[in-house]
């Protein structure tokens, strides 16, 4: 897909309006995937940070050059139109393992649970949290939006990220990233990351034709 030059799409207060609303638009999905997850551990979670920004997808890889080694589970979501988006749900491969035996009330010392099984799990998560994000954006630009299944797997980060975003060409391309830390309030060890990855261009469209 050939990129677009800023220019020859939004002025700069149209650009300007069209990303405030696309931050809402994410802080209000982060906030409702926090609630969300809250329910499902019936324990309070809350959003301990996010960041929302314009990045290119190899100083996305860049800034996390110091875990590309470490295990990750990861759950992917990616939108079923041409909005070129992907929502990925993270979790560190112990907190993975420690969120499977709160889910499903198991001890943390055991081992015999198949791999796949909390692979799966870590899935159904993102199918839950993840669509959160799905649907603001479906609400606030009146559009049918459908995400496919999530595709899970326990990997390297390096690895997880590289399907990512050189699947989708995004090595070059100015992106939105938004990124939230969904962290346990009595203890804050315990967190998840939940990243949506946009082409900004296509997605800047999609918001402006909402507003028209």
């Amino acid at each position: 897909m050939t990129d677009v030059k800023e220019t020859e799409v939004f002025s700069k207060s149209e650009k300007t309006k069209l990303e405030e609303s696309l931050a809402q638009i994410f802080i209000q999905s982060f906030h409702q995937a926090a609630e969300a997850f809250s329910q499902l551990l019936m324990q309070e979670m809350v959003i301990s940070k996010y960041r929302i920004e314009l990045i290119t997808g190899e100083e996305f890889i860049d800034r996390l050059g110091d875990k590309m080694e470490d295990g990750y589970f990861a759950s992917i979501i990616k939108l079923e139109n041409e909005l070129d988006t992907t929502i990925l749900f993270l979790l560190t491969e112990e907190e993975g393992k420690r969120l499977y035996h709160i889910l499903n009330d198991t001890p943390e010392d055991n081992e015999s649970t198949p791999l796949e099984y909390m692979i799966n799990s870590i899935g159904e998560l993102n199918n839950i949290i993840g669509n959160n994000f799905v649907n603001c954006l479906a609400n606030t630009l009146n559009l049918s939006i459908h995400g496919t299944v999530p595709r899970n797997t326990l990997d390297l980060l390096g690895a997880i990220l590289e399907s990512v975003i050189l699947q989708h060409e995004f090595v070059n391309k100015n992106i939105f990233c938004a990124e939230a830390t969904i962290s346990d309030k009595k203890h804050t060890a315990f967190n998840v990351r939940l990243i949506i990855l946009s082409d900004k261009i296509q997605l800047l469209k999609f918001l402006n034709r909402s507003e028209e």
